[in-house]
């Protein structure tokens, strides 16, 4: 009876501990690029002129640099700023645009929280103690930092997922949810790897659309994560594929995706980590 409720308690605190190391990998993620990342990891210092200046003047010299945003300056102040494709004839001063709230951000801003407000703009004007001295545009989202975000994002939830499998699902219940071809793809892999003496699970072999593809369709599993329908499901594992395919290949961003698509799909992963944490961490 005593070796028996040892067991139990031992067992009760081994499931305890690995769900605080489960919890500590993604806040120790989010922490990172909320506390430690921000936009001045990726933001540019912004060229300025005076607002006397000749318009069609600064036009060619922002052609000749291939930038399309010029800030404007009244004095000692940074003002607003002009559109190299509205510059005409005239002074500077007669296109200069003030600077709106929603196309500023804090140099403080984390670069998460960033990436949600770029979504549906082309630049933000980055304010540095009272005064606006840096520009982001979609060109500095192919930076490292923004690349490391994804990727960090997309491996954690893959290693959620497959944890998730493991631990919620009988291997006859999820090889059940895959197709005979993709099935046979991961046991390919798998096979691969022994022979190489890795240690690892059939699992570990699937790819991270397998994996969403088995949570999304498992009767007990699907009704937790924010999916509405079977082809929504299949759309969003898509997404999160094809985003994890071009940053693991070190492909241009922003081509073949738009950086809304980018985003959503990084929002999608954000949203599918928080339920996976709150699943591993039910007893």
């Amino acid at each position: 009876m005593a070796a028996e409720s040892f067991v139990r308690i031992r067992s009760r605190k081994m499931k305890m501990d690995r769900h605080v190391r489960r919890k500590s990998k993604y806040q120790a993620l989010k922490t990172l690029y909320e506390t430690n990342i921000t936009v001045e990891s990726i933001a540019e210092y912004l060229l300025v002129c005076d607002i006397q200046e000749d318009a069609l003047s600064m036009k060619m010299e922002l052609a000749q640099r291939n930038y399309d945003v010029l800030g404007v300056k009244e004095g000692d102040e940074v003002i607003g700023y002009v559109e190299r494709e509205r510059l005409e004839e005239g002074t500077i001063r007669d296109f200069v645009r003030p600077f709106q709230t929603r196309e500023i951000v804090s140099n403080s801003t984390p670069l998460m929280q960033f990436l949600h407000i770029f979504k549906e703009r082309k630049r933000i004007f980055v304010l540095e103690n009272n005064e606006v001295t840096q520009l982001i545009t979609g060109a500095d989202l192919q930076k490292p930092p923004v690349r490391m975000l994804i990727f960090g994002y997309i491996t954690l939830l893959e290693m959620n997922l497959g944890e998730l499998i493991y631990e919620k699902l009988p291997e006859s219940s999820w090889r059940s949810l895959l197709s005979e071809g993709r099935l046979s793809k991961a046991e390919a892999l798998y096979q691969e790897r022994l022979a190489k003496d890795e240690d690892l699970h059939l699992i570990e072999c699937l790819q991270i659309s397998d994996k969403l593809h088995i949570v999304l369709n498992d009767p007990h599993l699907k009704g937790q994560f924010p999916v509405s329908s079977k082809s929504q499901g299949k759309r969003m594992a898509n997404q999160v594929r094809d985003l994890r395919d071009r940053i693991a290949h070190s492909n241009e961003l922003g081509m073949d995706m738009t950086w809304e698509e980018i985003i959503e799909s990084l929002e999608i992963c954000e949203e599918f980590l928080r339920v996976t944490e709150r699943l591993l961490m039910e007893q």
